[in-house]
């Protein structure tokens, strides 16, 4: 023992350890914080552990290490070893600070390209050849142009055979997402479905011919008996239910079907595509790292679009009351004139897809027809999503299989008979 050391070496090393241990177990719950997204809790032998706040726990492993540092090698007695362990953390916090500040730019770089491909403007610009870049694997720009019917805002090209988010993508000339045109007037003989809906719908996760109204047609058209089958799809991502009913007239009708079938998702309570703000992201009292680390509750809430004012759409490209038909009062007033229509036109309807129980009634009360894939239990399709906004293939299938027998049931695939 050094006679000039006030404790013995065993017992400054064995305090050392114990802040060694203090340190890695702050970092231990860090990284069980940045694991959850938020809060750890967890129970152990009846008691509850929680923790949160990873900058005091942070900021309590720096000071431990440190402290275990200075313990374990004793503290230095000359001014030069204290200036290099100064100079160590101050290399150290610049690191870290460098580190930090290159993940959150890059970081807000990835959220700002994933936002819906700019606006209206921006849209028209690349559909005439300007200089306009399109982000990410589905960049509906990509696929889409302004619509000359302001209702609709934009519509999907007609006539594309490309690759579209690393899948096949054929529209016909009518802007269907359809391998072949289909002749106005109806042929003698055969019963039409026509879908309005949006990217679930329109096949977002599939190859061209594998989305559920693909897989319909081809169940019907197995049938036996005289009648031939035809079903259209005139889906388009971002939509809602207002679209919907605005192609439906534009496009659809003139088509003839015998019944429509309504594709629901649940953002078609939203404003459709192209009305949502770009944000920038580019606040200076906000860090995107830290949220998406330790609070993807608060992430998720800072990165939600934003939803344009009435004042602030530009009419040049798309009717302001088009925001009127968001929310639940939005979607049943665009059922209403689904409903209207069909009674004038002497069509059916069907309201298809995950459609929560508030919804359900709100459809019964107004006598039109629905179905909720929640009839289906998760639990019985382990390996098919078919609650999912964007169904693959296999679930398509199952979904397919059961619109198949709700029509049935209704008795509306003998109408053209």
């Amino acid at each position: 023992m050094n006679p000039q050391e006030p404790y013995p070496a065993f017992l400054r090393r064995g305090v050392a350890l114990l802040f060694f241990a203090v340190g890695a177990g702050a970092l231990v719950i860090v990284a069980l914080i940045a694991w959850e997204g938020g809060r750890w809790t967890a129970t152990i032998g009846g008691w509850t552990l929680a923790a949160s706040n990873p900058r005091s726990r942070l900021l309590l492993a720096v000071v431990a290490f440190l402290a275990g540092r200075l313990l374990w090698s004793g503290a230095p007695r000359h001014r030069g070893p204290w200036v290099a362990m100064a100079g160590k953390l101050l290399l150290l916090a610049i690191s870290l600070t460098v580190s930090w500040s290159l993940g959150e730019k890059a970081l807000r770089h990835v959220l700002r390209s994933n936002e819906n491909s700019g606006n209206l403007r921006q849209l028209e610009a690349f559909n005439n050849g300007e200089d306009i870049e399109v982000r990410a694997d589905h960049a509906l720009a990509g696929i889409t142009r302004v619509s000359p019917n302001k209702n609709l805002a934009y519509e999907i090209k007609p006539n594309l055979d490309m690759e579209f988010g690393h899948r096949s993508l054929k529209t016909n000339s009518d802007g269907m997402r359809e391998s072949r045109d289909y002749a106005r007037e109806k042929p003698a003989g055969t019963l039409r479905i026509l879908g309005i809906g949006d990217s679930g719908m329109f096949g977002w996760a599939c190859n061209q011919g594998e989305n559920f109204l693909d897989a319909l047609e081809d169940r019907l058209n197995l049938r036996a008996g005289p009648l031939k089958y035809e079903v259209l799809n005139l889906a388009v991502p971002g939509y809602n239910t207002y679209q919907e009913v605005e192609i439906l007239r534009y496009k659809g009708l003139a088509y003839s079907p015998d019944v429509v079938i309504v594709g629901w998702c649940d953002n078609d309570f939203l404003p459709p595509f192209f009305l949502m703000k770009q944000r920038g992201y580019r606040e200076r009292d906000v860090s995107y790292l830290y949220l998406l680390l330790f609070d993807r509750q608060g992430f998720r809430r800072r990165t939600q679009p934003e939803v344009m004012r009435m004042d602030e759409v530009d009419p040049q490209y798309v009717a302001p009351e088009v925001l009127k038909h968001s929310g639940l009062e939005g979607v049943l007033a665009s059922l209403r004139e689904l409903k209207r229509l069909s009674e004038e036109r002497g069509f059916r309807v069907l309201v298809f897809g995950p459609m929560m129980t508030e919804l359900v009634s709100a459809c019964e009360g107004g006598g039109i027809a629905c179905w909720s894939s929640f009839n289906l239990r998760q639990e019985d399709y382990p390996d098919a999503n078919i609650h999912g906004m964007h169904p693959r293939p296999k679930a398509n299938q199952i979904l397919a299989e059961h619109l198949e027998k709700e029509l049935e049931r209704r008795g509306w695939l003998d109408l053209a008979l």
